[in-house]
């Protein structure tokens, strides 16, 4: 049984996106590389003070294609869906007792992104979006962790409020 988490603990996430650089009416294409990044160390009772420590590393690399409707809401609103299939790496680090284990799985995914943008320049916009990130990864070479799965399944659902830059 889980007793207690470090304070240290950290998720961190990050998203790499190249769209578009020509679009054909309101579709477009481009590459999404997306990140996920956490750390933690964990309790666990009767084990007199043990802990596991884990540091976790989830990277997607898809091609996307994308639809966008200009002036959805109201001037200067754009809606854009977009969607890809790719490539996921998951990468785990524990170390339990004195033992270290790494697993590392790959598998294919697939995401799906709707979001809202208002640009007040021509360059400069702001923008909301929420999204879905599915993988489905073999278990190859876990040996204690994970060793009860034969597939491990992903399932990342985000969502994001930021400043829109186009280049």
């Amino acid at each position: 049984m889980w007793i207690g988490r470090e304070n240290s603990a950290y998720p961190a996430a990050w998203e790499i996106q190249m769209k578009g650089l020509k679009r054909i009416n309101e579709w477009g294409y481009g590459l999404l590389l997306s990140g996920y990044r956490y750390k933690d160390k964990y309790n666990i009772e009767n084990l007199h003070g043990q802990n596991i420590h884990e540091d976790i590393l989830l990277v997607y690399l898809a091609p996307q294609i994308s639809y966008r409707q200009e002036e959805t809401l109201f001037e200067g609103v754009g809606a854009y869906y977009e969607a890809g299939i790719g490539y996921t790496l998951y990468h785990n680090r524990s170390r339990h007792i004195n033992e270290i284990e790494y697993a590392n799985l790959s598998g294919a995914g697939g995401n799906i992104t709707i979001g809202l943008d208002y640009y007040f320049t021509s360059q400069w916009g702001v923008g909301i979006e929420t999204g879905i990130l599915g993988s489905i990864l073999k278990n190859r070479n876990s040996k204690w962790m994970l060793r009860s799965k034969n597939n491990i399944k992903i399932l990342q659902i985000n969502a994001a409020i930021g400043l829109k830059c186009r280049f």
